[in-house]
Protein backbone atom coordinates (compact mmCIF):
# COMPACT_ATOMS: atom_id res chain seq x y z
CA UNK A 1 0.00 0.00 0.00
CA UNK A 2 1.29 3.46 -0.81
CA UNK A 3 1.55 5.98 1.99
CA UNK A 4 -0.89 8.33 0.27
CA UNK A 5 -3.57 5.65 0.54
CA UNK A 6 -3.06 4.93 4.28
CA UNK A 7 -5.42 6.30 6.91
CA UNK A 8 -3.78 8.74 9.36
CA UNK A 9 -3.67 6.29 12.28
CA UNK A 10 -2.02 3.56 10.22
CA UNK A 11 0.48 6.00 8.73
CA UNK A 12 1.41 7.33 12.19
CA UNK A 13 1.73 3.79 13.55
CA UNK A 14 4.00 2.94 10.59
CA UNK A 15 6.09 6.01 11.37
CA UNK A 16 6.37 4.89 15.01
CA UNK A 17 7.52 1.37 14.08
CA UNK A 18 10.01 2.72 11.55
CA UNK A 19 11.38 5.29 14.00
CA UNK A 20 11.84 2.57 16.64
CA UNK A 21 13.64 0.33 14.14
CA UNK A 22 15.83 3.24 13.07
CA UNK A 23 16.78 3.96 16.71
CA UNK A 24 17.69 0.30 17.22
CA UNK A 25 19.76 0.21 14.04
CA UNK A 26 21.50 3.45 15.03
CA UNK A 27 22.31 1.98 18.47
CA UNK A 28 23.68 -1.18 16.82
CA UNK A 29 25.89 0.89 14.49
CA UNK A 30 27.23 2.88 17.45
CA UNK A 31 28.05 -0.28 19.42
CA UNK A 32 29.68 -1.93 16.39
CA UNK A 33 31.81 1.16 15.70
CA UNK A 34 32.81 1.37 19.37
CA UNK A 35 33.86 -2.31 19.38
CA UNK A 36 35.83 -1.91 16.15
CA UNK A 37 37.55 1.19 17.57
CA UNK A 38 38.38 -0.67 20.80
CA UNK A 39 39.86 -3.58 18.85
CA UNK A 40 41.94 -1.23 16.69
CA UNK A 41 43.22 0.62 19.75
CA UNK A 42 44.16 -2.68 21.43
CA UNK A 43 46.15 -3.67 18.34
CA UNK A 44 47.67 -0.22 17.86
CA UNK A 45 46.07 -0.29 14.41
CA UNK A 46 44.66 2.50 12.30
CA UNK A 47 42.87 0.18 9.86
CA UNK A 48 41.25 -3.24 9.58
CA UNK A 49 41.65 -5.19 6.36
CA UNK A 50 38.37 -6.34 4.83
CA UNK A 51 37.59 -7.37 1.25
CA UNK A 52 34.46 -5.19 0.95
CA UNK A 53 34.94 -2.28 3.33
CA UNK A 54 37.66 0.26 4.06
CA UNK A 55 37.82 0.57 7.85
CA UNK A 56 40.03 3.40 9.11
CA UNK A 57 40.42 5.30 12.36
CA UNK A 58 40.23 9.02 11.83
CA UNK A 59 41.39 11.72 14.21
CA UNK A 60 38.79 14.19 15.35
CA UNK A 61 39.22 17.93 15.40
CA UNK A 62 41.66 18.89 18.14
CA UNK A 63 40.98 21.45 20.82
CA UNK A 64 43.63 23.68 22.37
CA UNK A 65 44.86 24.44 25.87
CA UNK A 66 44.80 28.23 25.68
CA UNK A 67 46.57 28.52 29.03
CA UNK A 68 49.66 26.93 27.49
CA UNK A 69 49.48 29.21 24.45
CA UNK A 70 49.77 32.26 26.73
CA UNK A 71 53.56 31.72 26.77
CA UNK A 72 53.66 32.77 23.11
CA UNK A 73 53.05 36.38 24.17
CA UNK A 74 56.59 36.49 25.59
CA UNK A 75 58.24 34.78 22.62
CA UNK A 76 56.52 36.15 19.51
CA UNK A 77 56.26 39.76 18.38
CA UNK A 78 52.81 41.28 19.06
CA UNK A 79 52.36 42.01 15.36
CA UNK A 80 52.82 38.35 14.52
CA UNK A 81 50.31 37.27 17.17
CA UNK A 82 47.76 39.94 16.25
CA UNK A 83 46.36 37.94 13.33
CA UNK A 84 45.42 35.01 15.55
CA UNK A 85 45.19 36.32 19.10
CA UNK A 86 42.84 38.79 20.75
CA UNK A 87 43.87 39.70 24.30
CA UNK A 88 41.25 39.71 26.99
CA UNK A 89 39.49 43.01 27.32
CA UNK A 90 36.37 44.59 28.63
CA UNK A 91 33.55 45.68 26.44
CA UNK A 92 30.11 45.79 27.99
CA UNK A 93 31.02 42.38 29.36
CA UNK A 94 34.44 40.88 30.03
CA UNK A 95 35.82 39.24 26.86
CA UNK A 96 38.46 36.57 27.55
CA UNK A 97 41.53 35.81 25.42
CA UNK A 98 40.67 34.43 21.98
CA UNK A 99 43.04 32.35 19.86
CA UNK A 100 42.61 31.72 16.13
CA UNK A 101 44.65 28.55 15.74
CA UNK A 102 44.53 28.67 11.95
CA UNK A 103 46.68 31.77 12.23
CA UNK A 104 48.73 30.76 15.28
CA UNK A 105 49.79 27.27 14.12
CA UNK A 106 52.11 28.64 11.37
CA UNK A 107 54.21 30.27 14.13
CA UNK A 108 55.67 26.78 14.70
CA UNK A 109 58.17 27.92 12.04
CA UNK A 110 60.04 29.78 14.78
CA UNK A 111 60.88 26.42 16.37
CA UNK A 112 62.23 26.12 19.90
CA UNK A 113 59.99 27.25 22.73
CA UNK A 114 57.38 28.69 20.35
CA UNK A 115 56.92 25.33 18.61
CA UNK A 116 57.00 23.49 21.94
CA UNK A 117 54.24 25.69 23.38
CA UNK A 118 51.99 25.32 20.35
CA UNK A 119 52.53 21.56 20.12
CA UNK A 120 52.13 21.18 23.88
CA UNK A 121 48.82 23.06 23.85
CA UNK A 122 47.24 20.71 21.29
CA UNK A 123 44.55 18.51 22.80
CA UNK A 124 43.71 15.68 20.38
CA UNK A 125 40.14 15.33 19.26
CA UNK A 126 38.11 12.23 19.90
CA UNK A 127 39.09 9.45 17.53
CA UNK A 128 36.39 8.51 15.11
CA UNK A 129 35.89 5.64 12.71
CA UNK A 130 35.39 5.70 8.97
CA UNK A 131 33.81 2.72 7.24
CA UNK A 132 33.26 2.94 3.50
CA UNK A 133 32.17 0.36 0.99
CA UNK A 134 35.07 -0.39 -1.38
CA UNK A 135 34.53 0.18 -5.06
CA UNK A 136 34.06 -2.99 -7.00
CA UNK A 137 36.82 -3.67 -9.51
Amino acid sequence: MQFAQMPDEELINRWGRTATELDEISDDLGHIEMELTTRMEARGATAIDHPNYEVMRKEGTPSWDYGKLAGLRELVAPGELAAGFTPEHDEIVHVPDAWNMTRIKPLVKYGGNVAAIIKGARLPGRMGLSIKRKREA
